[in-house]
């Protein structure tokens, strides 16, 4: 967690990409393989991790740029594999 933090403090998004991680993902992607489609779908688009938060059901993606982002949220909507997306952003003090 420590470095995640400190990662976090210096805006090293490589460092963030690097530090995430999930454990419970590949045994919930094989139950619900949604998962991984929406995943694929963020992966091309240029997300720089693209994983599930916790246990699910949600996703997410970090992007190096916003129009990068941006697109590859409006052809997720297009899809309709999820029921709700949210396109956000990093705040900075």
């Amino acid at each position: 967690v420590d470095r995640m933090v400190e990662a976090l403090k210096a805006q090293d998004l490589s460092a963030i990409c690097a530090l995430t991680g999930n454990s419970l993902e590949e045994v919930t992607k094989s139950m619900h393989p949604v998962i991984g489609e929406i995943e694929e779908v963020m992966r091309r688009g240029g997300a720089l991790p693209q994983m599930m938060s916790g246990s699910g059901p949600s996703v997410f993606g970090i992007f190096r740029d916003a129009p990068a982002a941006q697109r590859t949220f409006y052809e997720l909507k297009q899809t309709n594999m999820a029921p709700e997306l949210f396109l956000t952003s990093f705040i900075r003090p």
